[in-house]
């Protein structure tokens, strides 16, 4: 009866005994119908037969079969019905560490007119941190060795702001080199540390270079190799994701030369991550839109929220027995 109802109305009954009790009432409309009635005088039925009923007495049923009605209704209240309300899916967001390289190198011009290579990353960086926004993104800027510059936020704005304040090394620095294992590891480590036990988040590395490892070498004991690095971030559960930007690099005597970018490609690969080479400004944003759309911030599950409709049938309920009662004393109360 009442997964019937249930179906019928589109609600949930907490209570449904009560629509059991509910079943009382027309039973004992139906046993007063046929019970004995109480016999008073008339007139011989002879002197009635020209006699027309009124509107009064076609109505006269009308107040028990409001008084029914109501208490049928106030039977559906007490059942507690609750409508299954669908609660809209919330972005439980991602760890984005962005690790940007800063060596003098990223000062060349070759990605756009008039800007370097680390102004156009830094555009670039901001509007995709701008499409991100139920995300939580750190900073994490290296040359010779990675330094957190941000720690995971929400807090864009503070990102962005130190995010522009950063500047290329100059060429004599004692740090300008590119360690890209080191800032993988480092990364990784990073995201590793600021996890949250409740909320489970994925976490992600995306690490912009205009180089080549010239760190770590063969039998270094006390470096990182990139690869190394894609390693340790992928036992950690971290997806490496590397953008080489430029169109070439220099020799120790300043000419151009191509730009080798098998580190990047192998740490992509070795962490599950995706390897892009942009040559320019257009190239460098459609390699970050391609990371948004490999990497979604995912949804929390569905969850459903109980919404009484209980009032509404008590309201009514409560309301079809005024009607009566006030019927009743307007006039069409039957004497036994």
């Amino acid at each position: 009866m009442s997964a019937a109802l249930e179906n019928l109305l589109g609600l949930e009954f907490q209570a449904p005994l009560w629509l059991w009790v509910a079943l009382l009432v027309p039973l004992a409309a139906l046993l007063r119908t046929l019970g004995p009635r109480a016999a008073l005088p008339f007139a011989p039925f002879a002197r009635l037969t020209r006699t027309r009923p009124t509107a009064r007495l076609h109505l006269a049923p009308l107040p028990t079969a409001l008084s029914a009605a109501g208490l049928l209704v106030l039977c559906v209240a007490l059942a507690r019905p609750v409508e299954r309300a669908l609660l809209p899916r919330t972005s439980l967001g991602l760890d984005v560490l962005v690790a940007l390289d800063v060596s003098s190198s990223m000062g060349e011009t070759d990605l756009a007119p008039d800007r370097t290579r680390l102004h156009v990353a830094r555009e670039a960086m901001v509007q995709f941190a701008a499409r991100r926004g139920d995300d939580r993104i750190g900073l994490l800027t290296f040359a010779r060795y990675p330094d957190l510059a941000v720690p995971l936020t929400r807090d864009h704005d503070a990102w962005t702001q130190s995010l522009a304040a950063l500047q290329p090394l100059a060429p004599e620095h004692g740090e300008d080199a590119t360690a890209l294992g080191l800032a993988i590891a480092e990364g990784a480590a990073v995201l590793a540390r600021s996890a949250l036990p409740e909320v489970p988040r994925g976490r992600v590395l995306v690490l912009v270079s205009d180089g080549e490892e010239n760190v770590h070498y063969p039998g270094a004991s006390r470096e990182i190799a990139p690869n190394d690095g894609a390693q340790v971030a992928a036992a950690l559960g971290v997806r490496v994701h590397t953008i080489a930007v430029g169109q070439n690099a220099r020799d120790s005597a300043g000419n151009a030369v191509p730009l080798d970018t098998s580190a990047l490609r192998g740490a992509a690969a070795a962490s599950g991550g995706t390897f892009a080479r942009a040559g320019d400004e257009g190239a460098l944003e459609r390699s970050l839109r391609a990371i948004d759309e490999l990497e979604p911030s995912p949804l929390a599950e569905p969850q459903v929220k109980l919404v009484p409709r209980h009032l509404a049938f008590l309201v009514a309920g409560a309301a079809l027995l005024v009607l009566a009662r006030c019927l009743r004393v307007l006039g069409l109360e039957v004497l036994p």
